[in-house]
């Protein structure tokens, strides 16, 4: 396969590898603990907001979505 043959499928590894990188990141980031053994908050708050923009989850949605459990938990059904 000559080198002009194998261009796009070049690209495409480089950019799945720096994909698979920046997955990797998160994922260690929100895995890591900190000396006392308790995960450091703003790092997973930084992965979340992160991972929220990613899939195009906002934070209205989110506090929309939070209330509504809480107060079905609480016994009182939003509709």
């Amino acid at each position: 396969m000559s080198e002009e043959d194998k261009a796009p499928y070049e690209t495409k590894a480089q950019k799945r590898k720096g994909d698979y990188e920046k997955q990797m990141k998160d994922y260690n980031k929100k895995q890591g603990t900190s000396a006392n053994g308790v995960a450091d908050d703003e790092d997973a708050e930084e992965a979340n907001d992160e991972e929220n923009e990613a899939t195009g989850e906002d934070d209205a949605e989110l506090r929309m979505m939070m209330m509504k459990k809480m107060k079905s938990m609480a016994g009182l059904d939003m509709k």
